[in-house]
């Protein structure tokens, strides 16, 4: 009697005919592309440039109805963290809307907030300050030391407890969310998207350092231009903003520590702080996402 052949899947012969076929791997890189113009990450901060600039004539003419003495506000502490904070709100406000205009529903994922290989993410931190240390003393061999960020003079010479922690909140809290929210999550994977990886993170990462030139060096720049390159690469082999969003904050914090020459505890106390405070800040965000997303979602 002769024997009857065991049928196979036409596509997928390492699979007996009529077995499921498995799904193909994931790509997370594609799975929620933003799909927006180039132009896009520009007219965010366009726009949210000119809002804090209509904030800062109110306050100014408010100050002054007020009879106050708005000449003082170019040089006060207080005033400058209010008015950076607001274009940092401002910043991811605007992102955000002009992703829902053009392409109807943001997710959390869109913006890569989504959780993260954490072996390989604390692989990529370990190399990021490696390498950003190696470009640090490069710059100061070949150029000198870089001459001081005017926020790192405000705040050395600052002695007010409640400014001290305004400026802690706004380094170590506030500008790593806004920022990698901006320039890894919006900035590069739009640039990524439409010119490839490596314009990507070029792009992407010299702008990072251009726009801290006022008040800097261009030794400065050129090292956060580094720093800002390595964030690109971080936020894209991990395919998550987190491990940035934590590197950014720690990378602020030991600068802070270092500014205020704290004692030991007191760089673990900013430190850890500052990672725990983001990193929570970062999952209600996704959590509300998907929340949002879901009570849009057509019936």
């Amino acid at each position: 009697m002769a024997s009857v052949p065991s049928l196979r899947h036409p596509l997928h012969p390492e699979l007996p005919d009529g077995a499921p076929v498995p799904p193909p791997p994931r790509d997370r890189h594609r799975e929620a592309r933003l799909g927006v113009p180039a132009w896009a990450p520009f007219a965010a901060a366009l726009a949210a440039l000119i809002g804090m600039t209509i904030v800062q004539f109110l306050v100014v003419a408010a100050i002054a109805g007020g009879g106050g003495d708005v000449d003082s506000l170019s040089t006060n502490d207080e005033f400058s963290i209010v008015m950076t904070a607001v274009f940092d709100l401002l910043l991811v406000g605007c992102s955000v809307a002009l992703v829902w205009r053009l392409t109807g529903r943001p997710t959390p994922e869109k913006f890569a907030l989504r959780p993260a290989p954490w072996l390989k993410a604390l692989g990529w931190i370990v190399g990021t300050y490696i390498v950003v240390s190696i470009a640090s003393s490069l710059v100061a061999v070949l150029f000198g030391k870089p001459r001081e960020q005017d926020l790192v003079t405000d705040l050395r010479g600052e002695t007010a407890p409640l400014v001290l922690a305004a400026f802690a909140l706004m380094t170590c809290v506030l500008a790593p969310l806004a920022e990698e929210f901006f320039f890894r999550g919006f900035l590069f994977r739009t640039l990524a998207e439409r010119f490839g990886l490596v314009w990507g993170v070029a792009i992407a990462g010299a702008i990072f350092g251009l726009v801290h030139w006022p008040g800097g060096s261009l030794e400065s720049v050129m090292v956060l231009a580094v720093l800002g390159a390595m964030l690109c690469l971080m936020a894209y082999y991990t395919s998550s903003l987190l491990p940035c969003i934590i590197m950014h904050a720690s990378f602020n914090s030991l600068a802070f520590g270092a500014t205020k020459e704290l004692p030991w505890w007191g760089y673990v106390l900013v430190l850890v702080g500052s990672v725990m405070t983001t990193l929570a800040f970062s999952l209600l965000a996704m959590r509300l996402g998907r929340r949002t997303a879901a009570g849009l979602a057509p019936a």
